[in-house]
């Protein structure tokens, strides 16, 4: 951050009489699950009778590895948002925002969509496809030339598949206990993964979920999602059928857009939720709305 002219920012534009700026955890020793892809917190939720108004913060850790200790004791003892752990040590990045976002449901009677990615949902879409399609982007830098080429390499279907019941399943469930959700509640994002060597698991088809919510106050809800480019004509986004799939899932009133980060962040392992962000407003003072979560505390 320093490089980039933000290290004063926080003490710039932020700190003053009801805010500080604070670092928990050693820079030094700093990975990659400390990164704010790794950090993030559902809308509000009532999970067995509690209400959350501020929602339930989540992270990536399994056991020693994961967000540092300082950060994650921190967020624990202010209580209002009761942290959870959620196993990335499988993602070659480690991020949760790799397999899971929230978009909002106006329409619903909780107000948003929890998706998260969805192995045989792309399968699926991929057995429906001829196997001579082409597909431009993948055959330059993923070596998969056509459908065919990926439905025919065994490999690539058992990891994926394997990741579905070792780790997609098992984080969906997770979600499911943790924010009081139900199956209405989730939409599935076809998503399929390669294997790094040396590294774990990274999005191969653009993660869709990886993407930015723009809801301005008595304004249109907007997506910017990554566009996956699954198609022989890239300038052709009405030919995809992912994007077909992901725009039928949406709620209604939601307008997906999608983007071309393939270069910049795709191949870096990375989405368009990594290198971008939006200003939010709070809903409410936490200290008169979330009061009944710290009673016990002291």
């Amino acid at each position: 951050m320093r490089d980039r002219g933000l290290d004063p920012l926080p003490e710039n534009e932020i700190v003053g009489p009801d805010f500080i700026a604070q670092a928990w955890g050693s820079p030094q020793e700093a990975t990659t699950w400390d990164s704010f892809g790794n950090l993030e917190a559902s809308p509000p939720v009532v999970v067995d009778g509690v209400e959350y108004p501020f929602g339930r913060i989540y992270y990536g850790r399994e056991g020693i590895y994961g967000l540092q200790d300082g950060l994650a004791d921190v967020l624990a003892a202010q209580r209002v948002q009761a942290p959870f752990e959620v196993d990335t040590l499988w993602l070659c990045v480690g991020h949760v925002d790799e397999f899971s976002s929230f978009v909002p449901d106006p329409g619903s009677e909780k107000g948003f969509k929890f998706l998260v990615s969805d192995v045989d949902a792309a399968i699926e879409i991929l057995e429906s496809l001829p196997p001579n399609m082409e597909l431009t982007r993948y055959g330059l830098d993923h070596g998969f030339d056509t459908v065919g080429d990926m439905l025919g390499d065994a490999g690539f279907l058992a990891f994926n598949e394997d990741l579905q019941a070792d780790e997609l399943d098992p984080i969906r469930e997770q979600f499911i206990a943790e924010l009081g959700l139900e199956e209405s509640d989730i939409i599935r994002v076809p998503s399929l993964f390669e294997d790094v060597e040396g590294c774990g698991a990274a999005a191969l088809i653009p993660g869709m979920v990886n993407l930015i919510v723009s809801n301005p106050e008595d304004g249109p809800i907007d997506l910017f999602v990554p566009d996956p480019f699954f198609r022989a004509n890239v300038n052709d986004q009405a030919a995809d059928p992912f994007i077909e799939a992901f725009t039928a899932a949406m709620p209604n009133g939601i307008t997906p857009h999608y983007v071309d980060n393939w270069d910049v962040y795709h191949l870096a392992l990375g989405e368009v939720h990594c290198g971008t962000n939006v200003l939010r407003t709070p809903v409410g003072e936490w200290w008169t709305s979330a009061m009944h979560l710290l009673e016990g505390s002291r």
